[in-house]
């Protein structure tokens, strides 16, 4: 029920209604307007520090990687120049050497010394061509296998066989240690024998592992809402770190760097041959636009249902008073003319109100002395036309008697008079002005019972009414005219059996129509048009010929209004309906015989 109040007040919006939602779309209005003034003010703005911001973690990464890759260069020119040289020298020439307490004392001194002055270098590997290892790993870290052949790694194979010194390759180190690692950014370097310089043979290689971790860590873009890529990529176009994780490894392909649609920015690393590529899309440029946008557009909601709350609650206020106002005129449409509106304030509802409450005052006083009187005029109007049937009725039926008397001296002639005397006893009780429909039917029946004795067996009768409207209420006497018309004009020259039907059904749950059908002669076209605008008009019933129909449609007519009344259809040489409508009633409806529906 609530629902249903609340579509149709969105479908018929009272005053109060519109008003609000015209201020809430100018409220729309003015702030879609406001915002888009704020993007595009400022989208410049964003970019440019999004792009700077960009830059900055470009310059930090390669910085980072730049200070690594020059220390272990460092540490590559200390190498040639120290003991470590000769130690891989010594252990190529005579691998039991390789193995001496003081040749392991000496590389791990250098490995610790190197972990030491950079935390971020997780293992330190040294390795001879003829694979004695030595290693050291940081604390926290997974040891390096020592028997494991790194000449002959796959990840290196291709290094030594290139022409550099040092390089940077992505790999992951659980291959050759004892346990899984994480990933790392190995720096390798080739050791020469430096007993023989300037002569160049290659007696050993040194691995300096960080761990991609480490990188990651400078990485400032946890602090922003960029989503732009950081890639570190070597001189042989291999991913050695990505802020796309998926990407560790792989093959990175520079030509897509140069697409439409996103900034790329490079940045060289030392002498390696790396660099550092920032790339960012301009999606993800104006990301932080979109950003602004989804605050103003929340700021926005807030602001609209804030004011919608305020406006509705001022709403309720006014139309509170409003929804009294109509109340009362609904209840002053029932009749009741005693109501009266306190009237709480001096504004335009308050006057209203208290113009309502004169004109109540003054309709009371009004039907006080007229409307009373009217309705005794219009009971004795209907009581005068209720009882023009009567004596009508009266004279046919003993005109009957009389001719049945004249024709034949028998014991049915008794009968008749008993018939004649229950529908005088029927007919007497005036105070009963609403009937049920059964009633009324039993009166018809005893009617067209005395009917019979006249036409003998050329009157057929045909009655059909659902049990369902038996107990409806119709005004008295309003079929029998009816069915006393069909007997009177209908069949009375017709030779042949006249066949005399009624038939009754509600329809809509609303309407009760009874139909009266015969077989007569029918009625012309000209006659039926000319009798339909005498029956809607208020005529002297001198002037019209069927006193039956016409009393029956000024009855309805003034009961019911006029929705309601009698419906005719005639085809000549084959019969007549009449069908009367009239509202559904029960005895609730109809009580000290006025109509309460």
């Amino acid at each position: 029920m609530r629902i249903r109040r609340i579509i149709e007040k969105l479908r018929y919006p009272g005053m109060f209604l519109k008003i609000l939602v015209l201020f809430e779309c100018i409220l729309i209005i003015v702030v879609i307007v406001t915002s888009s003034f704020i993007i595009e003010r400022f989208s410049d703005t964003v970019i440019e520090k999004e792009i700077m911001l960009g830059d900055a973690k470009l310059d930090r990464l390669a910085d980072y990687c730049n200070d690594k890759y020059n220390r272990i260069y460092s540490l590559y020119n200390y190498i040639h120049s120290g003991p470590i040289s000769e130690i891989a020298a010594k252990a190529v020439q005579n691998p039991e050497d390789g193995y001496e307490i003081n040749n392991i004392e000496i590389t791990g001194v250098f490995a610790k010394g190197v972990i030491s002055a950079d935390p971020d270098i997780s293992d330190v590997i040294i390795s001879s061509v003829n694979g004695i290892v030595y290693s050291f790993s940081g604390d926290g870290y997974i040891a390096v296998k020592p028997s494991f052949d790194f000449i002959h790694y796959p990840a290196i194979t291709e290094f030594l066989n290139s022409e550099e010194t040092i390089c940077m390759i992505y790999d992951d180190p659980s291959s050759y240690t004892l346990k899984d690692r994480e990933p790392v950014l190995s720096f390798v370097g080739k050791i020469f024998d430096s007993t023989i310089f300037p002569k160049r043979e290659l007696v050993g290689l040194f691995i300096m592992n960080v761990p991609l971790q480490k990188i990651e860590k400078q990485d400032p873009s946890l602090n922003t809402s960029m989503d732009g890529e950081l890639t570190l990529v070597s001189n042989r176009d291999q991913i050695l770190y990505s802020t796309s994780h998926g990407n560790w490894g792989e093959k990175a392909v520079p030509k897509t760097w140069e697409d439409a649609g996103q900034y790329v920015k490079t940045k060289e690393v030392g002498t390696s041959g790396a660099k550092a590529v920032y790339t960012l899309s301009n999606q993800d440029l104006i990301k932080e636009i979109q950003q602004i946008k989804h605050q103003i557009y929340k700021v926005m909601a807030v602001a609209i249902i804030f004011t919608m709350t305020v406006c509705l609650f001022i709403y309720r206020i006014f139309n509170r008073q409003v929804q009294i106002l109509i109340r009362s005129m609904r209840q002053l449409q029932t009749g009741d003319f005693s109501l009266y509106i306190p009237i709480k304030s001096k504004d335009e509802i308050g006057i209203i109100s208290q113009a309502f409450n004169e004109m109540c005052k003054k309709l009371n006083d009004y039907i006080s002395e007229v409307y009373a009187a009217e309705i005794q005029r219009k009971n004795a109007e209907l009581n005068a036309l209720q009882t023009q049937i009567d004596p009508h009725f009266l004279y046919n039926t003993l005109d009957s008697i009389r001719a049945r008397a004249l024709a034949e001296q028998d014991e049915k002639t008794g009968e008749m008079i008993v018939l004649l005397g229950k529908m005088f006893r029927w007919s007497s009780r005036t105070t009963d002005k609403f009937i049920t429909l059964e009633d009324e039917l039993e009166y018809i029946d005893t009617y067209l019972k005395l009917q019979k004795y006249r036409y003998e067996e050329r009157l057929d009768v045909d009655i059909r009414v659902p049990d369902e409207c038996l107990d409806d209420v119709i005004p008295k006497l309003i079929l029998q005219p009816l069915v006393e018309n069909v007997i009177k004009h209908a069949l009375a020259d017709k030779e042949d059996t006249g066949l005399i039907g009624i038939v009754a059904k509600e329809k809509d749950g609303k309407r009760l129509e009874i139909t009266i059908f015969d077989n007569g002669k029918g009625i012309e076209e000209h006659t039926l048009q000319d009798m339909y605008e005498k029956l809607n008009q208020q005529i002297a019933q001198d002037e019209f010929k069927s006193i039956g129909l016409q009393n029956v449609q000024a009855r309805l007519k003034l009961l019911f209004g006029d929705e309601y009344g009698l419906m005719i259809k005639s085809i000549v040489g084959v019969g007549t309906a009449v069908k009367v409508i009239i509202p559904i009633l029960t005895k609730k409806d109809v009580q000290d015989g006025c109509i309460n529906y």
